[in-house]
């Protein structure tokens, strides 16, 4: 079984450009090598395919998010890069505790009851539960 030459637009890259080093160096990607933050391997280690989980870090100097993801780089070409900046994990400046402060809602903060984890670990609008005292008392209705 002989190597495969792979196309990409008007590229063809050669069978050592399948790592994901080379890879993006083919394609003028090297953006992408500026997010790479895995210690353990190297762009060199892992195809451009791979769904090995490693270690990216954000571009922006001002954030320095660190995440794990797939190498895949698809999902990386395709956008799907710092979750910091997408607003999709909670961050310093982008959580529960700064929305409610934000907002002018501090008694929400007051009547968290979640002690194992603080509403800075939390966004505005997520599917985890939380547990809540509630000073008033509540009606449920259901269908």
């Amino acid at each position: 079984m002989g190597s495969v030459m792979i196309r990409r637009g008007d590229v063809l890259l050669p069978p050592r450009a399948q790592n994901l080093e080379d890879w993006c160096a083919a394609l003028g990607r090297e953006d992408l090598m500026g997010e790479w933050g895995d210690p353990g391997k190297g762009p060199d280690a892992v195809t451009r395919w791979s769904k090995q989980k490693v270690w990216w870090k954000c571009g922006k100097e001002e954030c320095g998010h660190r995440w794990g993801a797939t190498a895949q780089v698809g999902n990386r070409a395709r956008g799907n890069g710092c979750p910091a900046c997408a607003g999709k994990v909670p961050t310093a400046t982008n959580n529960f505790e700064v929305y409610c402060e934000e907002t002018g809602r501090q008694e929400l903060l007051g009547e968290w009851a979640d002690h194992g984890r603080r509403p800075k670990g939390f966004l505005r609008a997520t599917r985890r539960g939380a547990c809540w005292h509630v000073a008033a008392p509540i009606v449920w209705l259901q269908r």
